[in-house]
């Protein structure tokens, strides 16, 4: 169970490709111990959304994560994750670019989106990590629920959450719903394999 965490890497974080490679001046990383690291190649960050009423997908592909989770010891297990925006393929060429503009993601002024826990805390079955979400420079309240299966030392996370865009003023523009949907549903799976 102590895997648990590592399946924020995802949260917004992503994906099917390397580490993110922030650079130093422009992130400040939090300084705990990990216990768990992502295998990126076998997790995914995903997400589906609507336009003109149809349902498409799209992904994140670049991320890294920093992971402590002990099921025995909530109060002492923290995630932080951060996703590189410009890895956004959102399956089409104009909506790729759309994306990456001011009024959308604004991908030059705002490159990564960050999750940090707060508490992460039992519920049912699984798990629920509270934290903030940062998009567009707008840090808010955020909750990931999330499964979590562990054997042998990996541990797949599985999430899905919907993500309200207007809240952190994601194309403002289309405020209505009628063209672009309000609600952007993140699938996450991480995959993590503990390093102590």
């Amino acid at each position: 169970m102590r895997a648990v965490i590592l399946l924020f890497s995802i949260l917004l974080c992503a994906c099917n490709g390397g580490d993110v490679d922030p650079q130093p001046d422009t992130i400040e990383r939090p300084v705990f111990e990990i216990n768990y690291r992502v295998v990126p190649a076998e997790s995914a960050l995903t997400f589906t959304a609507t336009q003109e009423g149809k349902t498409f997908e799209g992904a994140f592909s670049e991320f890294d994560a920093m992971i402590r989770f002990d099921a025995d010891v909530l109060d002492m297990s923290r995630v932080w994750v951060v996703v590189a925006i410009d890895s956004l393929d959102a399956g089409h060429t104009d909506r790729n670019s759309t994306a990456r503009t001011p009024a959308w993601l604004n991908v030059k002024d705002t490159p990564y989106g960050i999750f940090e826990s707060e508490t992460i805390r039992a519920d049912g079955t699984g798990y629920v990590a509270d934290g903030r979400l940062t998009l567009r420079g707008t840090s808010l309240p955020f909750s990931l629920p999330f499964a979590l299966q562990e054997t042998d030392g990996r541990a797949v996370m599985t999430a899905q959450v919907p993500l309200e865009r207007l809240r952190w003023g994601i194309g403002e523009e289309w405020n209505k719903g009628d063209y672009v949907g309000l609600i952007v549903t993140l699938d996450i799976r991480v995959v993590a394999e503990r390093t102590d």
